[in-house]
């Protein structure tokens, strides 16, 4: 396995080609199915973590929605079936957070047991904004609405807790493929899991336990210490209770300029995303005029192959921190 840096210190080829054929050691245990699995089920690290933000202030925040729009002639007991088999393949879409203890476990409900929803146009935002009982429902529901017998909407909505950008991927993915084999009549052409969350989830806790915990709080204690809010020179001032409202923008780069990012990125040999970052932070700094700065990046958490196929929380936030000087040109 590798470390970022491995590759910035191999930038070529035939030199980290020799790197890791000296390498004889894994940084990670290999994730593999526990069998039989404990009575009580851990929640990962990423669960409880959501879990505990839900009981604390909810979580509609955390929905995922995805809208769909399918043309043509389409069988809503096909897709009921195709998203009942995505969520039978898929443990961690059909499980729910059991507190015998008052502490969370996982608790995985029975195959076949998920229903569709039914609404209209009208329902969209309410049923992407229902708050889901962690406790009790399945973390996937969808609804199909028909304008006519050719034009259709299908509306999925998942809870973060079971779900992260990636497995949006793998769901729609796996749900096409069921989908197309139940109008063709022939099986689906899918790998069988070889694992489920709740292995990861099991794996997570044995592997971050004692030592390796430790060693990991106390480096973040130390990378962390110290950092105060930036101070953005805003039109509004900071509310007392945090709103949960936000915004997405997307921008198009003019012709040429995404080019010349890259090529300045080549000849200082960092990333693109390294050198959209310092521009970022340089930007923060001339707004605050802070030279500590820290900014928070997802990252996918997904460390071994095997997987890269579930369907889960995986992602993580990663805090990068830096000192922008205000003497440099």
């Amino acid at each position: 396995e590798l470390q970022v840096k491995d590759v910035f210190l191999h930038s070529d080829i035939a030199s980290l080609a020799a790197d890791i054929s000296g390498k004889t050691t894994s940084l990670l245990p290999p994730v593999t199915r526990t069998v039989p699995r404990p009575e009580l089920i851990p929640l990962s690290f990423g669960q409880e973590r959501l879990w505990f933000i839900d009981k604390l202030e909810g979580s509609t925040h955390y929905h995922n929605p995805t809208i769909l729009k399918l043309e043509g002639a389409v069988s809503r007991e096909g897709i009921t079936w195709a998203l009942q088999q995505v969520i039978n393949r898929h443990e961690v879409l059909r499980t729910v957070i059991r507190e015998p203890d008052g502490t969370g476990y996982q608790y995985i409900l029975e195959a076949d047991s998920w229903e569709m929803d039914s609404i209209d146009t009208a329902g969209i935002a309410g049923f992407i904004g229902k708050p889901f009982d962690l406790g009790r429902e399945h973390m996937l529901r969808a609804a199909l609405i028909s304008h006519s017998s050719t034009h259709h909407v299908l509306v999925i909505v998942v809870h973060h807790i079971a779900f992260d950008g990636w497995s949006s991927g793998i769901v729609i993915s796996e749900l096409s493929e069921y989908y197309a084999s139940y109008v063709e009549k022939r099986d689906a052409v899918l790998e069988p899991l070889a694992l489920q969350y709740a292995d990861y989830a099991i794996w997570q806790r044995a592997y971050l336990d004692g030592p390796v915990l430790a060693t990991s709080l106390q480096y973040w204690k130390q990378q962390l210490s110290g950092i105060e809010p930036l101070n953005m020179p805003t039109d509004h001032s900071r509310p007392l209770v945090q709103s949960k409202k936000g915004a997405m923008l997307t921008i198009h780069l003019k012709d040429g300029l995404a080019g010349t990012l890259n090529e300045l990125s080549r000849q200082q040999d960092v990333t693109l995303f390294m050198t959209l970052l310092a521009t970022f932070k340089v930007l923060l700094y001339r707004y605050t005029g802070q030279e500590d700065i820290c900014v928070g990046t997802p990252v996918a958490g997904r460390n071994q192959q095997e997987i890269e196929t579930l369907a889960g929380l995986f992602i993580n936030t990663l805090a990068l921190r830096s000192q922008p000087e205000g003497t440099l040109t």
